[in-house]
């Protein structure tokens, strides 16, 4: 049987020095030796960034004081092609 317990939850945002927020851009990651680089464009003045986690995203509270992050699924920009990482 399926039950649903409240958590605690932050959303987590990366803001550009403009006010804006960055959001994914490009879906899936480039990959450079090991590590993922996810590619956003600002919503206030449309500036790129390269940055080491997709944005925004959201930490939940296991309740024995850890913390596991998720990227909101709303967030993945659509591609089209799923066989490409695309939503």
């Amino acid at each position: 049987m399926q039950r649903a317990k409240p958590v605690q939850a932050k959303l987590i945002e990366f803001y550009c020095d403009c006010g804006g927020v960055y959001r994914l851009k490009q879906n899936p990651p480039v990959t450079q030796e090991y590590n993922y680089i996810w590619l956003h464009q600002c919503t206030g003045c449309g500036e790129h960034i390269e940055l080491a986690r997709p944005y925004p995203m959201v930490e939940v509270d296991n309740g024995r004081g850890q913390e596991k992050s998720f990227v909101l699924l709303d967030a993945l920009p659509v591609t089209g092609d799923p066989t490409k990482g695309g939503v």
